[in-house]
């Protein structure tokens, strides 16, 4: 009997908040759903942000293999074109010539050509005199 006595007292307690009970539950409800959501939301960023980086790494990575192959190459062009203004005015002329001969037991001493000069001047950016 007494927990039946109790069990009303309980109830007429109850009847006399007229919901304030709920609307703490309901702002409390919310307030957990917020902070979630904002947790959700930074760890997305974090993560878009990481993948961001890693594509950036990839492409500064490609870029930089694709510039050694170009400087590879360029050297590459650079020394042929030496190698063939060489040929075309050093090599003709002889093993040892003077300053004040300008001749050559062969002949002549030849000019260099403008293509070899312009050629390894515009590539290798030396002149050719």
């Amino acid at each position: 009997m007494r927990l039946k006595k109790r069990i009303e007292e309980a109830k007429k307690a109850l009847r006399g908040n007229s919901g304030a009970g709920l609307l703490v539950v309901v702002i409390t409800a919310l307030v957990v759903l917020l902070l979630g959501s904002a947790l959700l939301y930074a760890s997305y960023n974090v993560y878009v942000l990481r993948l961001t980086q890693r594509k950036s790494e990839t492409n500064f990575t490609s870029a930089d293999a694709g510039m050694e192959e170009i400087r590879a190459g360029l050297q590459g062009v650079s020394s042929d074109a030496i190698g063939a203004g060489y040929d075309n005015v050093i090599a003709p002329s002889g093993p040892a010539t003077t300053m004040s001969s300008q001749t050559t037991p062969a002949g002549p001493r030849r000019k260099p050509s403008a293509t070899a000069i312009s050629s390894a001047s515009s590539i290798g950016r030396t002149r050719i005199m």
